[in-house]
């Protein structure tokens, strides 16, 4: 069962818990990360999901039931860079210490609202962008075992080469890829 997600307002100004399911069913307002993480070459990293769309690693901020309380936004991005890039275990260290190691390597780049259509259905998500600058020393990601998410063919994109992949095929890539390209002036079209 999936923990619940932190369902809030039109403002953000609210936390409380909410099922998966009830906040894309019915559109209510819940916060997500993204992450952009580039390499010293400016370059972006991508993978593909198992339904082939490329996407950045992100994903739901999650209600802490233990604690009573939401996941900051964050929180939230650490673990999921954690999880989505299995770095646990690609790092060989306890998830305490990957969270720390990360720390003081995000850097928030914007808030926005994401009400572009998902396959989850209604899109209505406060998101936290945070940018990562990927060090060499901790290793080439596009070599990790990633996450039993369905994360496959990692791969870092120039701008020129995600542009051009988006426009070829604008329904193979997910919100999250569709909005970093919108800040950027690169308008994708929902389908062609």
């Amino acid at each position: 069962m999936l923990p619940p997600l932190v369902a809030t307002d039109a403002t953000d100004s609210v936390a409380y818990p909410m099922d998966f399911v009830a906040v894309h069913t019915r559109g209510i307002p819940h916060r997500v990360v993204h992450l952009e993480i580039t390499n010293n070459a400016g370059n972006i990293f991508v993978c593909r999901r198992e339904d082939k769309r490329l996407e950045i690693p992100g994903g739901h901020v999650e209600w802490m039931e233990s604690e009573d309380r939401p996941e900051s936004y964050e929180e939230a991005a650490l673990r999921e860079l954690g999880e989505e890039l299995n770095l646990s275990y690609n790092w060989k260290m306890p998830v305490g210490d990957v969270v720390a190691r990360l720390k003081g390597h995000l850097h928030p780049v914007v808030k926005t609202v994401n009400q572009l259509p998902g396959l989850q259905g209604n899109n209505n998500e406060w998101v936290t962008v945070y940018g990562v600058n990927w060090l060499d020393e901790w290793g080439d990601p596009c070599k990790f075992r990633l996450s039993e998410e369905g994360n496959h063919e990692p791969q870092w994109l120039t701008i020129n080469e995600l542009k051009e992949l988006s426009l070829a095929n604008p329904m193979g890539i997910n919100s999250a890829v569709r909005l970093l390209l919108r800040r950027r002036n690169i308008p994708i079209p929902l389908a062609t």
